[in-house]
């Protein structure tokens, strides 16, 4: 009788950690973070939904993404991008946005809380989600290129 209550107890917590795990990955979660003009920026800025897009400087498919990031900001000006540098000293990065930045916010993650709060599963950057005003992931994309711009912009449209 004492193993059938170990077993389910064990499928129990099993089940748990599955259910806990999925449900984490779904929306973003509490955060604030420090973009690099100093501005303290939380979950709060998805108030009417947004972007969360993580990116580094070094990856060469980060950088070609630049173009698009700037046609996306033009067409949906409203639209909050919080762009999270991952892995990189914060000179780095003010070195690369000195003169060009396509996005809202700009902050690091030195510690990588925020993408391991995510499930950091995802394994590739850029890694782009689109936030509900409810902070609920309602998509997710890697690269953004021209063979899924027309669903990411979908996307943004139902925000």
């Amino acid at each position: 009788m004492k193993t059938k209550v170990l077993g389910f107890g064990a499928l129990f917590v099993v089940l748990a950690s599955v259910w806990y795990a999925n449900l984490k990955s779904d929306y973003v979660p509490r955060f604030q973070i420090d973009d690099l003009s100093g501005v303290r920026v939380t979950e709060s800025v998805f108030k009417n939904g947004g972007v969360l897009h993580f990116f580094r400087t070094s990856c060469g498919y980060c950088v070609r993404e630049l173009n698009i990031w700037d046609d996306i900001q033009n067409e949906y000006p409203d639209l909050a991008v919080v762009t999270v540098i991952l892995g990189e000293s914060e000179q780095k990065a003010r070195f690369f946005f000195t003169d060009y930045n396509p996005f809202t916010h700009v902050a690091m993650d030195s510690s990588d809380a925020l993408w391991s709060s995510l499930g950091s599963d995802y394994g590739y950057i850029p890694f782009t989600l689109v936030v509900d005003k409810s902070r609920r992931v309602v998509a997710r994309f890697g690269s953004l290129n021209e063979d899924n711009i027309e669903s990411f912009k979908q996307h943004l449209d139902q925000l």
